[in-house]
């Protein structure tokens, strides 16, 4: 397992070098750093972590996976007119350190905030669409 942890490792902090370059938000900048600093220091979980204990995750891990090149939301580019500060402080609540892929998803994570107002009614079901490419990994958040 170690080799294949530093392995993803590798691969994955090429993709982030990439992935954080674009983040413009400086509070979710600093939140997906700490989550891949948290990532490249711990790894993926392994049978001795008690939540796994059950759980032998190194067939998935071992597979060749990419980070999708998709969209790196922002507040102010997806949730126009709401508080960045409402915004921040959803995102911060994440919980991170429980894992490896809890870690991966926060600072990987394609955020938006849909709020929709009291009183609203709509004609159709709102439909949230996640696509990836072939071998891609996304990290939706809504």
């Amino acid at each position: 397992m170690t080799l294949t942890r530093t392995v993803k490792e590798t691969n994955f902090t090429e993709d982030f070098k990439k992935f954080i370059a674009n983040e413009s938000d400086t509070t979710l900048r600093e939140l997906r750093e700490k989550a891949f600093a948290y990532f490249a220091a711990n790894g993926f979980p392994t049978p001795r972590h008690e939540d796994w204990k059950y759980t032998n995750v190194a067939p998935f891990v071992s597979n060749q996976y990419r980070v999708s090149s998709g969209r790196n939301a922002s507040v102010d580019e997806h949730a126009s007119g709401i508080d960045g500060t409402l915004f921040n402080s959803r995102i911060s609540a994440f919980n991170y350190q429980r894992n490896g892929f809890t870690a991966l998803n926060m600072a990987f994570g394609e955020f938006h905030l849909v709020r929709i107002p009291k009183e609203t009614s709509v004609d159709k079901p709102i439909e949230i669409d996640f696509a990836a490419d072939d071998g891609a990994a996304i990290f939706p958040h809504f």
